[in-house]
């Protein structure tokens, strides 16, 4: 029988194609495999540089090459650049080849540089570190995936410009009329979270977005908006066959029409920065578009398949991209999905039917891609159907503005009416996803899955989608042993942490933050300007108390209460949790020492307070003592060299990462 199976030619090849890829990246190659490599590796190293070391740190400078135009940060500029050169003191060079990441110093001079450019660096380069808290995003294996390993912070004064314009023209010349029109936005729309929507929305330039835009729309389900993707592309298209509709008639003239077509999809995708979403989308449209021309079947499983395969020949570390997994799930669940549940419900009005078939489109969506979202960020947005029901539409009409602002800027009056009308549409815009994230309960938080459990998520909403559609027992089999081993799983990791307690001294540049947890209970003692900083919170902390299932978290900056029916008690600055007792100290101790010494199993030196590491054997028996990232690096290093003399364990968090105790 000729089942989907057969028509899905790609699919197949796709399959072992992704796993192998997979294993590649996170399985060990064999002890003999590596021993052979290891051997070539020598040989060719020998014959090469037979008496030339390469230890990067022997090199005080390096040339490198801007591979992206730079992106502006909050506090600098960073810029993606292949490192080309190195060069040691009396001037030799070493060719070499590598990515790395630099952070500059924002002045005029580093805002002028641009793809293309070539720099002598100071070579400071450092290998990017893993992550200095537990459960904190892992930026070292993020960038791994972009083959990316070093990364170095430069002042105005550690770099000078070397070369200018020795880019690929055809990308200068992309990333110059980019710029050009972000120049073009910039002069039209005054406001500043407007400019940063409408930037990542027609150009997908989002260094201009702000944390809390971003958290607005994240929170609404809105996010998919301001990443370049189908919708745009689609929309591209549409107006692109609106306006060849002369040429698409005539079979002599289609082809001229598909090659404008098909060359302006691709410009845009270039334009817009070739993220993840967009290639799925101008890869996808252009074999459906090619397809369709040559009077082929085109089976959309076989083409999205076909698509994630050519990207992934180009790129095999696009399988790690979120962007990647979210955009082939979402337009896989929608092909599949989107039919079934519109056909629930027959709308006889014009409007209404229109209402139904975006919130069609959006609960194919959710449900194709929440398990990826609940894996990476921890959260479900309740009120997606309501924010896809505005940006959806919005999306629609202010890429057709801005497109008219692009075409019309040059015309004094008619561009600045364009310009006022696109800033007033996305000025509302903003102002309607900010009310819907304001509104309670838009947002569930503390969602923590591992990958088993996200395929198991899966298997239970498509398990009981394909009953309800098909009637077949089996599927619905599936879903409940799904559902039995989710159960199971999540029962079996709440008796885990629940008997688990532990002492937590995080590392947050230059603040206090300090965890004493006993199972889904916890006191946590941080500064202010840390428990103010809702960003800095969700990057370094709460991450790690989804992923132990945290539900009571006391906080404070100093003795908060403890939580009731747990096993922490305190008194004044002292805490026993179980059978540890824990000291914190933040002021400078009296000089006169008490009769008897205070045994503790945990010393912790909090908010770098004026003290004398030799008194402190005057007045505890400690086993461990411990400096907070509140300290700075040089009174930390004199400390920890102290104690040690008088015998007492030292960590250092300032020169090392968190520190972590399981009582």
């Amino acid at each position: 029988m000729y089942t989907i199976w057969q028509e899905t030619v790609f699919f197949r090849l796709l399959l072992p194609f992704m796993a192998g890829i997979i294993a590649a990246i996170f399985i060990d190659l064999s002890l003999l495999t590596w021993g052979t490599a290891f051997g070539v590796f020598l040989v060719i190293f020998y014959l090469h540089h037979r008496n030339e070391s390469f230890h990067l740190h022997y090199y005080g400078m390096a040339k490198v090459k801007l591979t992206f135009p730079p992106v502006e940060k909050e506090n600098s500029l960073q810029a993606k650049v292949t490192v080309q050169q190195l060069i040691d003191s009396s001037g030799k060079t070493y060719p070499v080849t590598g990515k790395a990441l630099l952070y500059l110093e924002k002045d005029a001079l580093a805002r002028s540089i641009f793809y293309g450019d070539v720099l002598l660096i100071k070579n400071r380069l450092e290998e990017i570190g893993p992550p200095k808290n537990p459960g904190e995003f892992d930026y070292k294996e993020y960038m791994s995936f972009q083959q990316i390993h070093h990364r170095t912070f430069l002042d105005s004064s550690d770099w000078v410009r070397y070369q200018s314009d020795r880019g690929n023209p055809f990308y200068s010349t992309i990333y110059e009329i980019r710029h050009y029109f972000l120049a073009v936005l910039e002069r039209q729309i005054q406001n500043d979270e407007a400019l940063a929507v409408a930037s990542a929305l027609l150009l997908g330039y989002r260094a201009k977005l702000g944390n809390d835009v971003v958290l607005a729309y994240s929170s609404s389900g809105a996010m998919h908006v301001l990443a370049v993707s189908g919708l745009h592309v689609g929309i591209i298209f549409l107006i692109l066959r609106s306006a060849l509709a002369p040429l698409y008639r005539k079979k002599n003239r289609e082809v001229v029409g598909v090659g404008i077509t098909l060359l302006c999809i691709w410009l845009y995708a270039m334009l817009t920065g070739l993220a993840p979403s967009v290639l799925r989308a101008s890869t996808m449209f252009s074999l459906i578009i090619i397809g369709t021309t040559i009077r082929r079947d085109t089976n959309i499983y076989n083409i999205l398949a076909a698509t994630a395969f050519l990207l992934l020949c180009f790129d095999p570390f696009l399988i790690m991209e979120v962007g990647f997994q979210l955009s082939f799930c979402a337009v896989a669940g929608i092909v599949f999905l989107q039919p079934k549940i519109y056909n629930l419900l027959i709308v006889r009005n014009w409007l209404g039917d229109k209402i139904w078939a975006i919130t069609a489109v959006s609960f194919a969506a959710q449900l194709s891609t929440f398990p990826i979202s609940l894996l990476y960020f921890h959260q479900f947005p309740t009120l997606f159907p309501i924010s896809n029901l505005i940006v959806i539409p919005a999306a629609f009409a202010i890429l057709h503005v801005g497109l008219g602002l692009f075409a019309l800027h040059w015309l004094k009056y008619i561009g600045d009416a364009v310009g006022w009308l696109l800033n007033t549409m996305i000025t509302w815009l903003n102002k309607a996803i900010f009310f819907l994230d304001n509104l309670p309960y838009s947002l569930i938080q503390g969602i923590s899955i591992s990958v088993p459990e996200s395929w198991l998520i899966y298997i239970l909403t498509f398990g009981t989608v394909f009953f309800l559609v098909h009637q077949r027992w089996l599927y619905l089999q599936w879903a409940l042993v799904a559902a039995l081993l989710l159960t199971g799983w999540n029962s079996y990791e709440s008796w885990q942490q629940s008997r688990q307690q532990s002492l937590t001294v995080y590392k947050v540049d230059n603040r206090s933050a300090i965890e004493l947890r006993d199972g889904s209970k916890a006191v946590f003692l941080a500064d202010s300007s840390l428990l103010a900083n809702e960003s800095r919170m969700l990057f370094h902390i709460k991450h790690n108390w989804w992923d132990n299932s945290l539900q009571q978290v006391e906080k404070g900056t100093k003795a908060p209460a403890v939580p009731k029916a747990s096993a922490i008690t305190r008194q004044d600055n002292f805490y026993q949790l179980g059978n540890s007792r824990i000291g914190i100290i933040d002021h400078k101790l009296p000089k006169h020492s008490p009769k008897s010494r205070l045994t503790l199993d945990y010393l912790i030196l909090r908010g770098n307070p004026e003290i004398d590491i030799q008194n402190i054997d005057n007045w505890f028996e400690v086993d461990h003592l411990i400096i907070d990232s509140s300290t700075p690096a040089w009174r930390a290093r004199k400390w920890k060299t102290k104690s040690e003399e008088t015998g007492i364990h030292c960590y250092a968090v300032p020169l090392n990462n968190a520190f972590v105790a399981n009582l």
